[in-house]
């Protein structure tokens, strides 16, 4: 790239400003609470520490719940251990930590991707940074769902945290790949990682076992021995996801499910779902990562050693992988799932951009119309540092009018307003007044819901009056010791 120099300075300057971006979003998590779930599978954690028991009992407690759920309601299995850890169960002060724990392995995992796919394609370390910064503007700052990703422990960590671990092990199998030699201790952290994601969500485990499968295809075609190592973290997924199918608890809660659809109209309709969402997503700020993605690229594929061939094909395969998202909620639900899955399709929906974008810039500077457009563009060329500068600058200012979820704004902006407002504050402080009520020993206990929310934190959920039956006040009941909890008339 030229201009190397300026342009590591201005991926400085863009990093220290995106950090920044982070703060609000953040602040606002220290005055966040749990909500419906978090309560139902706190509680097994939250009873033993209230008896005054240790570790062993926590982790027997834990492991008799995972059996449990296993045989009546879900078979992932490690997603179930990781929901008894709410951060809540432990200090009331301490479900800030849902936000760290969503966002900060999402940045990790992309992070560490890039960077290995940097050094196969021998881009410049600058280039990858200011990819990373893209694509995490665009991830972060529209995700769709904002409360099920990064302010809902129960909904992030099971789809947003479990995406952020797969793109961890396809870093390590990378890894695997590249070294030279065979490093057990490498392999059997991927295997690790791999068993623990397939003991999670379907879409993740689908995904990530079609791009190991890809990833083994290769290996053995080129006769590369690290196709043992690959085939090796493959079991270990597919090991994991069989005892997770073949739990008697998916039964019994795919009969709560009024609607389904067979494997194959559900893989069809996939294709369908998933141009929805490509066309719906695609605005101003994509459009400006696309061009930028084109730039920041134009040198370094000329000098991967890739030959690019068949981009149309190739495309369609990332497209297909795209897809293949959606295809276990369309065959379990007849839809494409709620917004915390979502939020997951649309992370993808960056690397699909950013595949494409490499495919055919690839394709293009390496046919024989490569070295005209380079020498049409070199006047604008050697001046790349000051139009990334630019094109960052354009993506951040056409963000609000971008968002896929209609009158929400970015998530950074979404976060300062609600600490600005106040209103951030006075939901915490209702909240908080709500569980002094519950911590009240009592048969029954009569509570308001908060009155005050931004849209993105959690209020308790509760039925109305009458309807104490409802799950979410017999999970607070549960957690807090009662017989019942019931929702009184709300006072603001």
């Amino acid at each position: 790239m030229r201009n190397a120099r300026a342009l590591q300075r201005i991926a400085i300057i863009l990093a220290v400003l995106f950090a920044l971006s982070l703060l609000p979003v953040m602040a606002v998590a220290f005055y966040n609470h749990p909500r419906a779930d978090d309560y139902t599978y706190g509680a097994v954690l939250r009873k033993v520490i209230d008896a005054g028991q240790g570790l062993p009992e926590a982790v027997a407690a834990i492991a008799a719940y995972v059996r449990s759920t296993y045989a009546r309601w879900q078979g992932s299995f490690s997603a179930v251990v990781l929901f008894t850890l709410q951060p809540g169960v432990f200090s009331e002060n301490g479900y800030w930590l849902t936000t760290a724990l969503t966002l900060l392995p999402l940045l990790l995992g992309t992070g560490m991707l890039l960077r290995q796919l940097g050094k196969i394609l021998h881009a410049p370390r600058a280039t990858v940074v200011l990819i990373f910064l893209s694509l995490m503007t665009l991830s972060i700052q529209l995700v769709p769902d904002l409360n099920q990703t990064f302010y809902w422990f129960n909904g992030g960590c099971y789809y947003t945290f479990y995406y952020a671990l797969s793109l961890m092990l396809l870093t390590g199998t990378l890894r695997i790949c590249t070294d030279g030699k065979c490093r057990a201790g490498r392999t059997v952290l991927c295997m690790a990682l791999a068993f623990f994601i397939g003991g999670g969500n379907y879409t993740t485990i689908l995904v990530t076992l079609i791009l190991l499968m890809l990833l083994l295809l290769a290996l053995l075609v080129r006769k590369k021995p690290a196709w043992r190592q690959i085939l090796l973290v493959m079991v270990a997924l597919l090991t994991a996801f069989a005892i997770n199918a073949a739990a008697p608890g998916n039964r019994v809660r795919a009969a709560t499910i009024p609607r389904s659809m067979d494997a194959v109209p559900a893989i069809l309709y996939s294709f369908d779902r998933a141009w929805v969402r490509v066309s719906g997503w695609f605005g101003w700020p994509q459009g400006i990562a696309i061009a930028l993605f084109a730039l920041l690229m134009w040198d370094f594929v000329g000098q991967c050693g890739l030959k690019f061939r068949f981009p149309l094909l190739k495309s369609a395969l990332a497209y297909a992988i795209f897809s293949a998202q959606m295809t276990p909620s369309l065959f379990a639900m007849a839809n494409v799932g709620p917004g915390r899955q979502i939020d997951i399709y649309y992370y993808a929906y960056g690397w699909l951009l950013l595949c494409w974008t490499f495919l055919w810039v690839g394709w293009l500077r390496n046919s024989s119309v490569g070295t005209k457009i380079d020498a049409a563009l070199s006047h604008l060329t050697r001046h790349s540092a000051v139009i990334v500068a630019i094109l960052s600058l354009a993506l951040v200012l056409t963000l609000p009018s971008a968002h896929p979820t209609a009158g929400a704004s970015p998530t950074s902006v979404a976060a300062a307003k609600a600490l600005i407002s106040g209103e951030a504050q006075t939901y915490h402080q209702q909240y908080t007044e709500i569980l002094q009520t519950l911590r009240q020993p009592g048969e029954i206990c009569e509570i308001p819901d908060v009155v005050v929310c931004p849209a993105f934190l959690n209020p308790l959920g509760l039925a109305d009056e009458g309807q104490s039956d409802y799950w979410v006040n017999q999970a607070l009941a549960n957690y807090f010791g009662h017989q019942k909890v019931v929702k009184t008339e709300e006072k603001p």
